[in-house]
């Protein structure tokens, strides 16, 4: 099933962190590198449709997983691993309850310059249906987005 608009609401919310981070670049110190680790649990329920267009009560429980690493000059990259399970269960009662599970990781690299890449990968399984999403884009300095790539490919639907 679909994760689609939580992932759109975690990389619009990233990216607008990116972009906040960029125009409040610190300036270059001798200072060693900050680095910071977060992990935050997830439980959420929310309905949405799935990729197949079925609508479901999504009942979600997972970590989210953060490193960044805030280095010298305005150079910083961060990670973030996402792992969760979850239930499906649909509002048609014919379609009964399923089990899923994803990963998700978004890695970001500000670089010499002042541009920033960002990459976000989510593979999802749910029953029979598998879910593969890609997308990478570049923020140069002067705030052009460029997408380098995006993917949105799924199979299994009934």
């Amino acid at each position: 099933m679909s994760l689609r608009p939580l992932s759109r609401r975690l990389t619009t919310a990233a990216l607008s962190l990116l972009v906040a981070l960029l125009v409040a670049a610190p300036a270059a110190h001798a200072a060693p590198p900050q680095v910071v680790h977060e992990q935050t649990i997830h439980l959420e329920t929310e309905t949405l449709e799935t990729v197949c267009g079925d609508t479901a009560v999504f009942d979600f429980s997972g970590t989210d997983t953060f490193t960044l690493v805030d280095r010298t000059g305005g150079l910083y990259f961060w990670v973030l691993v996402s792992r969760a399970t979850y239930t499906l269960t649909f509002q048609d009662p014919s379609l009964g309850v399923q089990e899923g599970r994803f990963i998700q990781t978004e890695s970001v690299r500000a670089t010499p310059g002042g541009a920033f890449t960002f990459s976000f990968v989510i593979n999802e399984r749910s029953g029979e249906v598998r879910i593969h999403e890609t997308m990478t884009f570049v923020v140069s300095a002067d705030g052009t987005i460029r997408v380098q790539n995006e993917t949105f490919d799924f199979s299994g639907c009934p």
